[in-house]
């Protein structure tokens, strides 16, 4: 990791606008001790899990402390490490167990979960959490390799068990059923730098909607919080305002369409007869097709080293950062 910026796989696919706000420094609201307490609970409880696959006859390695970060970093983290380098950041992980088959290792996610999740993960798998997608979609990456997925319900001790992105035939484990993540790694890629390119920028990246959300730290910004707390005005100015501020968007709108079908009127008889010529209110010229040629600000920041990025970099002077959206009033 060194000086380079880095990304945890367990947080890898929050919702952008958590992710941009844990790069800028924002402080989410501390957990209360009782959460924390249910937590480490929870993480205990895998272990029981753990021990049921070790029953169906699966040798498993254990992660315990990682000496790979005690030595280098000098930070205590547990489990085996992994990690992903990239030109922009690296992203670690560390895996709780490896499962030994055939001579090989495979990664192994084990979650202990309550009824609710457990019924949902067995309808719908990774499509209804996203952010179990994104951790499991690197611990492979980073392996290149299928993984296991084992879910236990903490409360019955009954489980879900899966073999993930087993394109391969790797891994035939019986009574394990075969799934793949609804998301790829170049997903995770692009998530990512489109966070890194806000947050170069100071701002925070929009927020979409996550099966986290209900336990998300930071709920005092999300965008979808500012219509709960927006205020109701009733002043006649602003109303009026409001009405003219409709008004002037269809109006842009009913433009625009206006301006193209008679700009392809125009064009056409440009291109059929005159590449030059005059009306009554206009002049046209046609000079033939072009194409443009831009620069991709995802793949600089991506490839070009820091030092060229900060020298190319240029602030705007400050301007106002607001958002206006039209709302379907009652009984429309």
């Amino acid at each position: 990791m060194g000086n380079k910026i880095f990304y945890g796989m367990s947080g890898i696919y929050k919702c952008p606008r958590v992710i941009s706000a844990e790069r800028l420094g924002y402080e989410g609201t501390p957990q209360e001790p009782a959460d924390i307490e249910k937590l480490k609970h929870y993480t205990r409880m895998e272990a029981i899990a753990a021990a049921q696959l070790t029953d169906l006859g699966y040798d498993l390695v254990e992660g315990g402390k990682c000496t790979y970060c005690e030595n280098v970093y000098k930070n205590i983290r547990m489990g085996i490490h992994v990690e992903i380098d990239t030109a922009m950041y690296e992203i670690v992980g560390h895996m709780d167990r490896l499962l030994l088959y055939n001579g090989r290792q495979f990664p192994i996610e084990i979650k202990s979960a309550g009824k609710s999740t457990m019924t949902k993960f067995a309808s719908k798998q990774f499509e209804a959490f996203q952010t179990y997608a994104g951790q499991e979609c690197c611990y492979l990456h980073a392996s290149k390799s299928p993984g296991v997925y084992f879910m236990m319900n903490r409360d019955s001790g009954e489980n879900l068990k899966y073999v993930v992105n087993d394109f391969k035939n790797e891994l035939n484990l019986p009574g394990f059923e075969k799934i793949e993540l609804p998301i790829k790694f170049q997903d995770i890629i692009d998530r990512l730098n489109s966070v890194e390119i806000d947050v170069q920028e100071g701002k925070l990246s929009e927020a979409i909607e996550s099966d986290d959300c209900f336990f998300c730290k930071y709920k005092f910004l999300c965008n979808k919080e500012e219509d709960k707390k927006a205020v109701v005005v009733k002043d006649e100015e602003l109303n009026k305002a409001s009405k003219e501020y409709i008004k002037g968007l269809n109006m842009i709108k009913d433009g625009e369409k206006l301006k193209k079908s008679s700009t392809m009127v125009l064009l056409n008889y440009a291109k059929s007869n005159s590449k030059k010529f005059k009306t009554n209110s206009l002049s046209v010229s046609y000079t033939g097709q072009r194409t443009k040629k831009w620069l991709d600000e995802a793949t600089i920041r991506k490839n070009a080293p820091a030092e060229v990025i900060r020298m190319a970099e240029r602030e705007s002077d400050p301007f106002d950062s607001y958002t206006i959206r039209q709302i379907k009033e009652k009984g429309e």
